[in-house]
Order: C-alpha cells, then sequence, then structure tokens
C-alpha cells in the first residue's frame, strides 16, 4: 500500500493525490458522493469532452442538478489504477470555496464512493499518511446496504443507530428523529456548505454530542439537527462527517474500523493527535462549565472552629468558578428544634462566616427538625 495524502489542507478534510494520465490533480476523499466529480477545467486539460449523457446530482441541502458525464482514461492512486472510469462534470465555480481564514478550497475533483469502496484504505495519524491499496473483496461484491457509501453503528445513551460516513463533511448532522433523546437543543445560524450549493439557515443543534463506536469514546460539537437527510433512506439516522474519524487511526474496506489507540506508536508525540485530544477536551470542558455549579455548603459560624484552616482554598475555588464563568451557590442549615443550640435561625450562629467570598445571592437555607432519639 502506498500513501497517496496530498498536503492540501482545507477545514479538518482529507485530500488525496491523484494522476489521470500525465496529468496531477488533488481531490476531496469523499465517501459521501456516490460519483466522482470533476471540475470542468480539469476535463479541459485532460483534453477529454463530456459526453450527452446528464445524469442528476444532489447534494447535503438537497439542491438537485443535472450534470453531465464524461469518461476519463484512469484513476492512478499510489500503486493502483481505475480504468475507463465515468465521472459527473460540473462548472468550475462550484469548487470555488473558502474557509473562515480565507483559505479556497484546494481540490479540482471529488473522489466518490465509486472510486473509493473498490480499494482498502489506511490512515495514520502519527504518520500523516493515506495509503490505498487493492481490497479483499470486489465493489461488485458490495452488500445493498453500502452501495451509497459506508454505514457504521455507533451507540448513543446505551442505544446503536445506523449512520452513514461522509468524509467530504466537516461536520455530522442528525435526522428529525433525534428530537425526543437529546436533552439540551438550542438554535443557531449556520452555513451549510457543499459543492455546486451554499446556504445559511437557522437549525436546532446539540453542543456536545457523546457516541461509543468500538470500544472507543467520540465527542462530537455543534451536531445539527435537520428534518431530513437528503438522498438517504429513512433507517438512516444520522450523516457523520470528518469529525466522527478526526484524530484517529481507520481502516476502510467497504466499512470502516477504528484502530484501537493503543496500537499507535508514540501515541501523543503526533501534533495531530495532541490537537485532537486538546480540541475533545475543551468542548467538554466548556459543556461542563456551561452545566455545572460550585456549592459551597454549610460554611457557617456553628458549624466548627477549625473553617480559617480551609477558608482560603475555599475562596480560591470560588474565584476560579468566578472565572470561569460558573455559578456559586451557597448552602446553609437551621436547625428548628426547640430548644436548638446550634444553627438557629436569626442567630449568629446559623449566619456564613465573615471570611467567606459571598459572590450571588445564591443563598439557599435547608430547614430542619432533629427530633431526639432515645
Amino acid at each position: 500500500m502506498k500513501n497517496c495524502l496530498s498536503s492540501s489542507s482545507f477545514a479538518n478534510l482529507l485530500f488525496v493525490n491523484v494522476q489521470i494520465g500525465d496529468v496531477r490533480a488533488t481531490a476531496l476523499f469523499d465517501t459521501g458522493a456516490g460519483m466522482t466529480v470533476i471540475a470542468q477545467s480539469l476535463l479541459h486539460r485532460l483534453r477529454a469532452a463530456p459526453e450527452k449523457e446528464v445524469l442528476r446530482a444532489g447534494n447535503n441541502n438537497g439542491v438537485v442538478r443535472a450534470l453531465q458525464t464524461a469518461v476519463i482514461p484512469n484513476i492512478r492512486l499510489g500503486d493502483v489504477c481505475m480504468e475507463n472510469c465515468k465521472v459527473l462534470v460540473t462548472d468550475d465555480a462550484d469548487f470555488a470555496l473558502s474557509d473562515e481564514h480565507g483559505r479556497m478550497f484546494p481540490a479540482e475533483m471529488l473522489l466518490g464512493w465509486d472510486v473509493i469502496s473498490r480499494y482498502r484504505w489506511s490512515y495514520s495519524v502519527k504518520d500523516k499518511s493515506l495509503s490505498v491499496g487493492l481490497p479483499e473483496k470486489t465493489a461488485e461484491h458490495l452488500s445493498p446496504e453500502i452501495k451509497q457509501g459506508p454505514v457504521v453503528y455507533p451507540e448513543y445513551a446505551g442505544r446503536r443507530f445506523r449512520a452513514r460516513v461522509d468524509t467530504g463533511h466537516t461536520g455530522s448532522i442528525l435526522s428529525a428523529s433525534w428530537y425526543s433523546r437529546l436533552p439540551d437543543i438550542a438554535y443557531h445560524e449556520t452555513e451549510i456548505a457543499g459543492v455546486g450549493a451554499s446556504q445559511y439557515k437557522r437549525l436546532p443543534y446539540v453542543r456536545v454530542l457523546q457516541l461509543r463506536f468500538q470500544n472507543q469514546t467520540i465527542y462530537l460539537q455543534d451536531v445539527d439537527i435537520c428534518d431530513r437527510l437528503y438522498g438517504q433512506p429513512t433507517e438512516i439516522e444520522a450523516l457523520l462527517g470528518y469529525d466522527f474519524l478526526e484524530g484517529r487511526d481507520w481502516l476502510l474496506e467497504q466499512a470502516f474500523r477504528l484502530l484501537p489507540w493503543a496500537t499507535w506508536p508514540g501515541r501523543f508525540q503526533s501534533s495531530d493527535v495532541k490537537t485532537a485530544v486538546q480540541r475533545n477536551m475543551k468542548y467538554m470542558e466548556e459543556y461542563i462549565m456551561k452545566n455545572s455549579a460550585l456549592v459551597v455548603i454549610d460554611l457557617q459560624n456553628d458549624i466548627t472552629k477549625n473553617y480559617r484552616e480551609i477558608i482560603e482554598n475555599v475562596n480560591e475555588a470560588i474565584d476560579w468558578a468566578v472565572q470561569k464563568g460558573l455559578q456559586v451557590v451557597y448552602i446553609r442549615h437551621n436547625n428548628l428544634t426547640d430548644g436548638a443550640r446550634t444553627f438557629k435561625p436569626g442567630t449568629r450562629g446559623a449566619e456564613l462566616v465573615p471570611e467567606l467570598k459571598v459572590v450571588s445571592d445564591h443563598i439557599f437555607t435547608i430547614r430542619q427538625t432533629i427530633a431526639a432519639v432515645g
């Protein structure tokens, strides 16, 4: 197997080096594209002409267009070569995408599932390589389930669901069936971009989605929920973008298999792995902070004479919580028992200790009657 990974960079996507005859090109590695697509200018460089045949093709926005087809002599990837490939031809303007940093989309071709499914692929984070070789099974033996693209069965909250992996999409998308399953759904304006169309929509989304797949925990950030996954059967409940695979070693031979982290030589030495791990930790920290509070309990004058030994640490924790934007909540007890000597309402002993930093008005009192025993 030979590395064909391109050094081109755009968002978190993968690009491969392609040789077509004597012409070199860069292609997006796109398992979500049913057919390989090339730009009109690339077809011209190949000195080829489109055929009369026209096929209808759609994208994740639901935009369906009629595109001409062409047959190119071959597509060479590393040491493997596919002959007489039928491709779709689109306008160069469809590839004129830019990211948030103003960098232009580097490819003039989408390498689709019609080509990808014929080979065995191995991605290594540490080596920064995507190797391609001949598979054990030929594409003619594809099961009906994966003829449109690779299917995986991750788990959410202990329940398996069916999803398709779309490596041509930066982020993942959930179907409307998720509305009833997710506890915290918000709304945001987001751009749904793709070759041939780009538009902004106000969509529901979940900030962090925790999945289990092949004994690994995967955190996805800002996952949109769409009423419809265009071009997908109803049993497909999610389109998992490259964020599902990012920072992991994987194999693809008609189906994806994640390699265990323990098999990574020198793991955490690669800056890519560090970045992916740090990104996941950042997402989880933001999620935890958003849904957490610091609770200070029973630091009252009657609780103990030794509170001064810990009050400095408590106040440091309160300062940290304020800096992180956490709510700070104070809990105090009142003893309503007849003849009570401690924590009696209205007494100094029931008040919070004077050295304690009070930074919010979230002060709650628990009133209890302690029954005598005996």
